[in-house]
């Protein structure tokens, strides 16, 4: 969202191919919701960075999952066998895991925190 432009500007480069900022969301049109994006506005979003022949696919998933190596190459597989996918997740127990404490909510921060857990 537009809202979070600045402080994501640095990391998002990182990770993504095309960062595609929403100029609108939820409270823009219902003032009472908190703002989050609209579904539509997202796919629009994909939609907008491959050419019109392109074969493309479009996922989305929740900040908060942390997808394993194989993931991506596992849902490909999936994906050729049909056109829509629905994979859930897996809680993965704590005592699995070892969580860094965060100190503060500095983006880059929580980014390297995250980075940690990815790792293990």
């Amino acid at each position: 969202l537009k809202m979070d432009e600045e402080i994501l500007k640095d990391i998002l480069p990182l990770y993504c191919d095309h960062v595609v900022v929403l100029a609108r969301s939820t409270a823009d049109v219902y003032p009472k919701l908190k703002p989050l994006p609209f579904v539509q506005d997202i796919v629009d979003a994909g939609r907008s960075v491959v050419n019109k022949d392109d074969q493309y696919y479009l996922m989305l998933t929740n900040a908060d999952i942390c997808t394993s190596g194989y993931f991506y190459q596992y849902a490909r597989t999936l994906i050729h066998e049909s056109t829509a996918i629905s994979i859930n997740r897996m809680t993965i127990p704590k005592h699995h895991l070892e969580f860094p404490t965060n100190t503060n909510d500095n983006p880059a921060d929580v980014h390297d925190l995250a980075s940690n857990v990815m790792d293990q």
